[in-house]
């Protein structure tokens, strides 16, 4: 039969009901004590934090040195290393960090070019590596690719973006030929996004962002076709969301963020209505959550942060309440940790740093119901605990006011990655809709679900023929066409000289049915109770055993599947995202009133291009 491409998106809409968007973030920042802390440098502009949560760098407007912090993972409180500074160039006004943490780039705005750190994993001081690289005429902004392979320098004085290779083993950089591609007046700031498909810079005086696409290949940057897009008065700034589909731009001219949806695409920018939300004073500096629940902006000389919620389908921003948070003399800049746990602002008057917790209500998504029957149903959901979860719960009901509960297994512990949670419920009456949703609670509050409903079976007359065969469901003849592949946009059959791209799943069914794959993949982690759990610097002091997660990646739905093979083309690629290389697990089954077949697992591994 003709294979089916599946559409490979995490919570994947499923044939009984809408998908369900994920609730939860709550966003609000609460201050830590002490609330800021002093830096060893003059006016503090902008902070980074390392990948692994464990270390703080800090740029400044004046004179030649980077400070660096300690960062308690538990809490998100930053202590001062001995010794507080590095030297770098003059005016190291913007920093960044490689994705594997071991290298931090500091982009000299007084010496026009860039000083590379290496940074000891332990410990987290940095020392200075190699020599330093050429930029334009004051760079004033600086990113790395997420793959590690191109770094982007803003050139505030000269209306350009450098552009470098980078070398993923030494962090050594060289300038790409061209060496700049032209901007607007004045770049300030300067954004990848995450599929590192597009690079984006706020145009101080030109009142604009420029846009260009980025190859994936040789990491050069080309202006798109309408190569600008209008911003407000003095544009500071610009920040992604993580999912690519929304970027935002401080006013501080107009005391606005500008808020574009973006061409996943394409990379082009289009504004929203309205196209712009007030802000609480000069916007600077802008961040969104890791978890894109919430953007912040820092407002200069107002000494306070704006805080905003932001809509996972829009991209629209609404102001929490309260709407904004105290912050020191001239906040500048805005960063939030990788976990979403901590929020930071750099205080350029105040010569400090604030410190924030950031509440994370926990994230939830109900998914379909499976194995219904007359009298019972497994229902399914999707949990990212943040703080520590304490309760996890399904609401279910013949209508949406529900009635009943059921505790969801696993027990859920803390963390950032989505988990897996059912509760099989039985005692139903046939014939009949049924409405759940699941809900889970941590110390910032309570993360629901959506809606969702289902049908258990009719029971049928006794002269009507059985709806289905009683025959036990079973999926067999399961294979990979390619066990070690590379990710390629469709795929192709192998070739001489290179691994194939892509692969196909092949199975025989006994029956219709519905079928599922689960792709997964391995992580370590430390026992907690009867847990598996991402590790942290607690279990590793509470010398917790080691064990090993497992972490669903996506999960591919099929809805109606006839009875005999079938196969399911698979590019590598999951809401047009490549897959990481690495090992990979893919658990199939199959299910329909009559029950669900035996899973059945098989291996694989994405390697690079």
């Amino acid at each position: 039969m003709a294979a089916v491409l599946l559409s490979l998106a995490l919570g994947a809409l499923l044939s009984d009901g809408a998908g369900s968007a994920p609730f939860g973030g709550l966003g609000n920042l609460s201050p830590l004590s002490p609330a800021t802390v002093a830096t060893p440098g003059s006016e503090p502009i902008s902070l980074v934090v390392s990948p692994d949560g464990k270390s703080v760098y800090v740029g400044f407007e004046y004179g030649g040195a980077v400070s660096q912090f300690s960062r308690d993972t538990a809490t998100g409180k930053i202590t001062a290393l001995s010794p507080a500074t590095v030297a770098a160039g003059r005016e190291p006004r913007t920093l960044a960090v490689s994705p594997n943490g071991k290298y931090i780039y500091a982009a000299n705005f007084g010496s026009n070019n860039i000083t590379t750190f290496l940074r000891n994993p332990e410990t987290g001081k940095l020392t200075v590596h190699g020599s330093t690289v050429a930029t334009g005429t004051d760079p004033h902004g600086i990113e790395v690719s997420s793959d590690g392979k191109s770094v982007y320098v803003a050139n505030y004085g000269e209306a350009t973006i450098s552009q470098y290779s980078r070398n993923t083993e030494t962090g050594a950089l060289a300038a790409l030929r061209p060496a700049t591609v032209a901007a607007g007046s004045n770049p300030n700031g300067i954004a990848i996004s995450v599929d590192r498909t597009s690079v984006y810079t706020a145009n101080r005086t030109s009142n604009s962002v420029s846009q260009y696409s980025r190859n994936a290949e040789s990491g050069k940057l080309t202006p798109l076709s309408s190569a600008t897009v209008k911003a407000g008065a003095n544009p500071h700034n610009v920040a992604i969301s993580p999912d690519g589909r929304s970027v935002y731009v401080p006013d501080a001219g107009e005391t606005t963020v500008s808020q574009y949806s973006r061409n996943t695409e394409t990379g082009r920018l289009t504004a929203l209505s309205p196209a712009t939300v007030e802000t609480a004073g000069s916007a600077r500096g802008v961040a969104v959550s890791p978890d894109g629940a919430s953007v912040y902006v820092a407002n200069g000389t107002e000494g306070v942060v704006s805080q905003y919620s932001r809509n996972g389908e829009t991209g629209k921003l609404t102001a929490l309440s309260p709407a904004t948070v105290a912050a020191g003399a001239h906040s500048y800049s805005v960063t939030v940790s990788p976990n979403g746990q901590s929020a930071y602002v750099m205080n350029e008057e105040g010569h400090n740093i604030s410190q924030y917790s950031r509440a994370r209500v926990p994230t939830v998504v109900t998914d379909a119901a499976t194995a219904v029957t007359q009298t019972s149903a497994i229902l399914n959901g999707l949990v990212t605990p943040g703080g520590l979860v304490s309760e996890c719960e399904f609401e279910f009901g013949t209508s949406a006011a529900y009635g009943s509960t059921v505790t969801c297994t696993p027990s859920l512990g803390f963390g950032a990655s989505p988990v897996p949670v059912s509760a099989a419920i039985t005692g139903l009456a046939a014939g009949t809709v049924y409405h759940f949703r699941v809900s889970a609670t941590n110390v910032d509050g309570t993360g629901a679900g959506s809606d969702r409903s289902f049908r258990t079976v009719a029971i049928q007359a006794a002269s009507s023929p059985p709806a289905i065969s009683a025959a036990k469901l079973t999926i067999s003849a399961v294979r990979l066409t390619h066990r070690l592949f590379r990710v390629g946009k469709q795929p192709t059959a192998i070739s001489a000289s290179k691994k194939p791209l892509g692969t196909s799943f092949r199975f025989t069914l006994s029956a219709a049915a519905k079928l599922q794959i689960a792709i997964t993949r391995s992580a370590p982690g430390l026992q907690h109770a009867h847990s598996c759990l991402a590790p942290t610097d607690k279990l590793k002091r509470a010398h917790a055993k080691r064990c090993t997660r497992t972490l669903t990646v996506a999960t591919l739905t099929r809805a109606n599947v006839p009875k005999g093979a079938d196969s399911v083309p698979f590019s590598g690629r999951i809401d047009r995202r490549a897959l990481s290389p690495r090992s990979y697990n893919a658990v199939l089954s199959a299910s329909n009133a009559a029950g669900r077949s035996k899973p059945v697992t098989l291996s694989f591994t994405v390697v690079r291009r």
